[in-house]
Order: C-alpha cells, then sequence, then structure tokens
C-alpha cells in the first residue's frame, strides 16, 4: 500500500511539475507573440515622406515638386526644408520665395502627396547649365508622437530618363515595399520578438 501511494504522489507531482512548466511555457510564448504583434502594427503604420520632381501629367511642359507619403500611416507635422543654391534657382526662374522657407503640412495621410509648380522643363533642363542638385531634408511624426526624418538629394538630370522610361518615385515607392518586406522575412526569420532592425 505504502508503494502504491508513494508511486501515485510522485505521478502527481510530476504531473504538476510537467503542467507549471508548460503554462510557464504558454506565458512565454503568449509574451513573445504581443511583442512580435506590436511590432508588426509598428511597421505597417510607419509613415514615409519622399521629395522628388516630376513631370506634369497635363502638361509636359511642367516640372513639379512633390512630397508624398508612401508609408502606410499617417504623418503629422511635417516640415520640409530645400537647401539649394539661391542664384542657381533665380538663373532657372525658379520661384526662390516657395522654397526658400520650410514647407508645412499637419498632417499627410498614407497615399497621398502634394505637389508644388517648380519650373519649366527646357529652363530646369538646359543642356548648356542644367540645374544643380540640391538637397531635401524632411522631419515628421507618426501617430505615437515618434520623430522620424530623412534627407535627399534632388538631381534635375533624372528626368531626362523619366520622360522616357518612366516616373522615378515609382522605384521608391519599390524600394519602400522591399525595405517592408525584408523587415516581415526578418520577424519571421528570427522567431517572435526576435526582430532585428538594420
Amino acid at each position: 500500500m505504502d508503494l502504491l501511494n508513494y508511486i501515485q504522489v510522485t505521478v502527481m507531482t510530476t504531473a504538476t511539475v510537467i503542467i507549471a512548466i508548460a503554462s510557464i511555457g504558454s506565458v512565454l510564448l503568449t509574451k513573445e507573440l504581443i511583442k512580435e504583434n506590436r511590432l508588426l502594427r509598428e511597421q505597417y503604420s510607419k509613415p514615409e515622406i519622399i521629395t522628388y520632381l516630376k513631370i506634369n501629367s497635363r502638361n509636359w511642359m511642367s516640372i513639379e515638386f512633390v512630397l508624398e507619403n508612401i508609408g502606410s500611416g499617417t504623418a503629422k507635422n511635417v516640415e520640409c526644408s530645400l537647401a539649394f543654391d539661391i542664384e542657381d534657382f533665380q538663373s532657372h526662374d525658379i520661384e526662390v520665395e516657395k522654397f526658400d522657407s520650410p514647407i508645412k503640412v499637419e498632417i499627410l495621410p498614407p497615399g497621398t502627396k502634394l505637389e508644388w509648380y517648380f519650373g519649366e522643363k527646357f529652363t530646369l533642363l538646359n543642356q548648356e547649365s542644367p540645374l544643380a542638385s540640391f538637397n531635401t531634408s524632411v522631419k515628421y511624426e507618426n501617430n505615437q508622437n515618434q520623430v522620424f526624418g530623412n534627407n535627399q538629394i534632388i538631381d534635375i538630370n533624372i528626368l531626362f530618363g523619366i520622360s522616357v522610361y518612366g516616373q522615378n518615385h515609382e522605384i521608391q515607392k519599390l524600394r519602400a515595399l522591399e525595405d517592408i518586406a525584408t523587415n516581415i522575412l526578418k520577424i519571421d526569420r528570427h522567431g517572435p520578438g526576435r526582430f532585428i532592425p538594420n
């Protein structure tokens, strides 16, 4: 009888320990899944603002400056500054006053772009002295008030190819989508909660 009681107590104790370990494992797995879901939510709700020049679709002689949110989240408090040579802009008939102070936009939803008239194609793409490249600096926030930013070099010479091969901003959109896909693969490859940012 004592042996039977001893075996019964041992089996129950072992079962209790196994259930406790399984419960702890379940809690840890749930915690990791919560982290992974949070990272995925952040990735899918992140805004990404780009700037570029493009040829106006209705008037191929006009070139526009574009500020676009290619991300999947809303951007708030967007501020875009251009760093350029004033004399170069003036010699190419660009309204310097329009771009001299930062462009400010309170909210820029995903997929939205704002366009400003920039100049005339033949003036900007003058073969003898095309417009020199210039820099843009963009700062913006997401819905959680995290601050993001980027700097880009805008080169008018790219438009020579755009008028023949398509629009450059489409390539930038594809690169942004590739970055998102790469980050999702990193999350998947490293297991739940093991996201390794660039």
